[in-house]
C-alpha cells in the first residue's frame, strides 16, 4: 500500500496532472465514450502520458463517487504505476496482488 495522509472525503480534489492538450482531448473523447458505450479502449503510443490520462480519470471518477481499478501486468510496473496514481492524484492507491490485498474502500486499486 502507498502511504498517503487520510483522505478527506469532503476537501476538493487537487490533483498535480497537469494534461497536454492531446491528453485532455483524448480524456474527453472517453468521457463521451461512456454516453454510447459500456467499455471502451484508450490507445496512444509510448511515451505520450497514458498514466497521466487515467489518473486524471480516476481522480474524476472519485470525484463522482466512484472508484477506479488499474490493471497492470508487471510487478515492478504495478508498483510504479500505484506510485505515480498516488502522486498525480492526491488519492489513496492500493495495491491487490498475491498476498497483498486492498482496502475494499480505496478509490483505486492496482
Amino acid at each position: 500500500m502507498i502511504s498517503l495522509p487520510p483522505l478527506d472525503l469532503d476537501a476538493e480534489l487537487r490533483p498535480t496532472i497537469q494534461l497536454r492538450d492531446y491528453q485532455q482531448a483524448a480524456n474527453a473523447a472517453t468521457q463521451e465514450g461512456w454516453t454510447m458505450f459500456s467499455r471502451q479502449l484508450l490507445d496512444m503510443a509510448t511515451g505520450t502520458g497514458k498514466t497521466s490520462c487515467f489518473s486524471a480519470m480516476a481522480a474524476d471518477e472519485w470525484s463522482r463517487g466512484g472508484r477506479t481499478l488499474v490493471l497492470e501486468n508487471r510487478d515492478a510496473l504495478v508498483r510504479q504505476t500505484a506510485k505515480r496514481i498516488a502522486n498525480e492524484t492526491g488519492l489513496q492507491v492500493d495495491i491487490e496482488m498475491a498476498a497483498e490485498h486492498a482496502s475494499p474502500f480505496a478509490p483505486i486499486v492496482v
